[in-house]
């Protein structure tokens, strides 16, 4: 039965190695009952380090199996540092135009 909340954590840069279309089988039971209190399936989730998000997908309608928590549609989340790094470069491109 799930309850709770999802949380999930990156070790050593491992985000900097996934592709969007990998999926995360992170738990498989007999009978998946219950759901997350901070994601319902099919939401999407930014993870606890902030390096990440994914779509959860679990339960009947999760479009994988329904006794699996399955993460996919992985999208990385760029570090502050290249936030500004973009803004100054799109600031440089306007004062040039």
């Amino acid at each position: 039965m799930l309850g709770g909340n999802l949380a999930v954590t990156f070790l050593n840069g491992y985000q900097n190695s996934i592709s969007p279309s990998a999926t995360f089988t992170i738990f498989t039971a007999g009978n998946l009952t219950g759901s997350f209190a901070n994601i319902a399936n099919g939401g999407t989730f930014i993870t606890s380090d902030g390096q990440g998000q994914f779509k959860v997908n679990y339960g009947a309608t999760s479009g994988f199996s329904p006794n699996s928590v399955v993460l996919s549609n992985f999208v990385a989340v760029p570090e502050p540092s290249t936030w500004a790094l973009m803004l100054t470069g799109g600031a440089l491109v306007l004062w040039q135009a």
